[in-house]
């Protein structure tokens, strides 16, 4: 049986690190198959962590694959290539990002 996360039809999943979402969603995400889930994911990962970049990419979309109900795309920094860390942008860029987010679809409910 199929239910909503908090009777939304739509949340927006802000990741900062990629697995962030994945690892804090997934039961949701399995449970609420009602639910459409969007993830955003605003870097490639930390500064202390030899596995940050392309690969943790890679599986961050590997397991969005596997679900109907998510969509998972790593942030557009006008344009630019994700930084390595989310602390490498500017608090402004990073403001305008989720607004950007939160503007493009009407979403009922926010997870970080």
């Amino acid at each position: 049986m199929k239910h909503k996360f908090l009777n939304c039809d739509r949340v927006l999943c802000l990741s900062a690190h990629p697995d962030d979402a994945e690892y804090g969603m997934l039961g949701s995400w399995i449970q609420h198959g009602d639910t459409f889930f969007d993830v955003v994911v605003l870097s490639t990962g930390g500064d202390f962590d030899g596995s940050s970049g392309n690969s943790r990419l890679k599986e961050c979309e590997n397991i969005w694959d596997k679900f109907s109900n998510v969509k998972g795309q790593f942030a557009d920094c006008g344009g630019k290539k994700l930084k390595r860390t989310i602390l490498s942008e500017k608090k402004d860029v990073i403001i305008r990002l989720v607004i950007f987010y939160l503007k493009k679809v009407k979403f009922l409910a926010l997870s970080t």
